[in-house]
């Protein structure tokens, strides 16, 4: 799901369907805001791994922010659980598997387009 995808494909990868943690179509603030600061920055619009890594750095400066030991970064993480995240807030659990609500995305004129 990247703009390389759509650039690429054309035309052939019209209606392609994918279940993404990541919702480009979202008008939740803090994806607004992280939008308009990556342009900014960078002269281009975010990929969804740019939004990961910015919410990967976030849930470790949470985690540091209370505990600076590095070995119990894993469970400070746990123990905080949950995380607000860019496109939606998530939950980490005991064994620091991230879960999201996953999106269904399809590919239409030229732009990935959120069915639910």
């Amino acid at each position: 799901m990247t703009r390389d995808f759509l650039e690429y494909g054309g035309p052939a990868v019209e209606g392609t369907l994918f279940v993404d943690y990541f919702d480009w179509n979202s008008t939740r603030p803090s994806l607004l805001q992280f939008q308009k600061a990556y342009r900014e920055r960078f002269a281009m619009g975010p990929s969804f791994s740019a939004a990961d890594a910015y919410d990967a750095a976030q849930v470790l400066f949470q985690a540091l922010s209370r505990n600076t030991d590095p070995k119990a970064l894993r469970k400070t993480i746990i123990d905080i659980g949950h995380f607000s995240g860019v496109v939606q807030d998530f939950d980490i659990d005991a064994f620091g598997d991230a879960h999201r609500r996953p999106f269904i995305i399809t590919a239409s004129n030229g732009r990935f387009v959120t069915l639910e």
